[in-house]
């Protein structure tokens, strides 16, 4: 029989250990630095789990990949998410590339900073975290005008010839269009997959998915970025300083130091002058 002392000394030593495994997961989630934690407003519960998007339509049905499409994708790590649409990406040979992803435009965040553009960035990130290590798919045009690169985001590397199912459960893309955290944003010549996008997102406003949801708008309240028709280019609205309104600081949009800053606390600065006005110190890292 173990004496009375040293039984307890091992269930303590059990007990603690078993505190460590669950912190360790807790804690493991948040290790990739795409969100420090989560912010006000968030709606996780609200995000459906891989194999709950929308239902086959018949668009999809209808649809096949291009007999002389090709398809070529290139390995890289997921760093930090800007918004629901805006994403940074650590490429193999180590470079730092901001991403905009093809198809879709999010409720924006770093700049007008509403309730809506937190819940669509919290969503690119949960699926994120689920797979750091993704694949990126270039279009026609590379890059946009402000030299960010244009792909979707493959979360699992895909078949030579993805079938529809696959599209739309494995590429990020699809899935914030399925799943109701973006809109419908197709430019030329970067189509590759229009039409099932569309189809995703006349399905995910049909069943209220996500953003669509009415309660989410109770919740969160009007949001001009997500409730108003989307006439403009959103690719306008991008800023190359990114400040901290805590520290106080500011960075070069893709510094390490600016992915790193809270949602909640990334202020746009659109030149080097306005930022010093405002007050705000320039990194010593990226020099801005």
């Amino acid at each position: 029989m173990i004496p009375v002392r040293r039984r307890k000394r091992i269930e303590i030593i059990v007990a603690c250990a078993i505190a460590a495994a669950v912190l360790a997961v807790v804690f493991g989630l948040g290790a990739s630095s795409l969100l420090s934690a989560p912010a006000p407003g968030s709606t996780s519960d609200h995000a459906p789990a891989k194999g709950s998007a929308v239902s086959l339509s018949a668009a999809e049905e209808a649809w096949r990949l291009d007999e002389d499409a090709t398809m070529s994708v290139v390995p890289a790590s997921a760093v930090g998410v800007i918004d629901g649409d805006s994403l940074v990406f650590r490429l193999a040979d180590g470079k730092l590339e901001e991403v905009r992803l093809i198809g879709l435009d999010a409720p924006e965040l770093r700049y007008q900073r509403d309730v809506y553009g937190m819940v669509s960035a919290e969503q690119a990130a949960t699926l994120l975290r689920r797979q750091p290590k993704v694949f990126l798919e270039t279009g026609p045009d590379e890059r946009d005008r402000y030299g960010r690169l244009l792909a979707y985001v493959w979360l699992e590397k895909p078949n030579a010839r993805p079938s529809a199912s696959e599209v739309r459960e494995t590429m990020l893309n699809a899935r914030m269009l399925a799943d109701g955290y973006a809109k419908l944003y197709t430019r030329k010549p970067n189509t590759k997959y229009a039409g099932l996008f569309e189809a995703y997102v006349k399905q995910a406003a049909a069943d209220a998915r996500g953003l669509w949801d009415p309660t989410v708008a109770e919740e969160a309240g009007p949001s001009a970025s997500w409730t108003a028709s989307l006439t403009s280019d959103p690719n306008t609205a991008s800023a190359p300083y990114v400040g901290n309104a805590i520290s106080k600081k500011f960075h070069r949009a893709t510094c390490e130091n600016a992915l790193k800053i809270r949602l909640s606390s990334r202020v746009p600065l659109q030149t080097r002058e306005s930022a010093v006005k405002a007050g705000y110190v320039p990194c010593r890292i990226c020099n801005p």
